[in-house]
């Protein structure tokens, strides 16, 4: 049983430090080209489908080693504009939600959910207890990391249907407020600014409102995991 724990521990260790050395590797390689307007300039703009697809797969990859997805939707603004340069920006992002949460569902072994579970049993319980609302929750706030929401989400076994919807959902209100703001040359200043700031108030009132009317998990919900990983 010790060696069989000291083994699953090993296993997550390992996981976990593959995924951070191939995070830094694929950002500090320059795999993950750099999202700026001279990229896009270059590469993106007036390019038709090929400049989408491939800022598609630039966002995603971007996003998925947790850098911001709010600068990714100010690129997508400027390159496609608001409506389209939106849209993009939610699905590279929801793409790029995928591989942290794999990572945690497949390698997680049971004794470091165990401590995760002591240090956060609160966001566990509420994680179990309503999956698609805490998810969403997550995706409207404007602090925190993306990264770690996802590895939560794995963690805890949240359904990946779920997590999608719930992650795409959440990821339009910052979505559409960093692509207005990107989007300089079809609206003007004083209305990027004005629509911008407009979109972030709804945003923070909606995510406050889903978090009053949210209620509470039952105390004795213990986010358990069974040991074997899911198939």
């Amino acid at each position: 049983m010790h060696r069989r724990r000291i083994r699953a521990v090993s296993k997550s260790a390992g996981g976990f430090l593959g995924l951070l050395l191939i995070s830094w590797l694929l950002h500090g390689s320059g795999f993950i080209p750099p999202l700026d307007t001279q990229w896009v300039e270059q590469h993106v703009r007036d390019r038709g489908l090929e400049g989408v697809l491939l800022f598609l797969l630039a966002g995603a990859m971007f996003t998925a080693v947790g850098l911001p997805r709010q600068a990714m939707a100010f690129l997508a603004g400027y390159a496609f504009g608001f409506g389209l340069g939106c849209s993009i920006t939610v699905l590279a992002t929801t793409l790029g939600c995928v591989p942290a949460f794999a990572y945690a569902r497949l390698f997680s072994a049971s004794p470091v959910l165990q401590a995760v579970q002591r240090r956060l049993p609160s966001v566990g319980r509420y994680v179990r207890h309503r999956p698609f609302l805490t998810t969403l929750l997550a995706r409207l706030s404007p602090v925190g990391s993306n990264l770690v929401t996802n590895l939560v989400a794995g963690i805890y076994r949240v359904p990946l249907p779920a997590f999608l919807f719930a992650s795409a959902l959440g990821f339009v209100p910052q979505s559409l407020i960093f692509a207005l703001l990107g989007d300089g040359g079809n609206v003007s200043p004083t209305l990027r600014f004005v629509g911008a700031s407009a979109l972030f108030v709804a945003c923070l009132l909606l995510g406050t409102r889903l978090f009053k009317h949210q209620d509470l998990p039952p105390d004795d919900m213990e986010p358990t995991v069974s040991n074997t990983p899911s198939q």
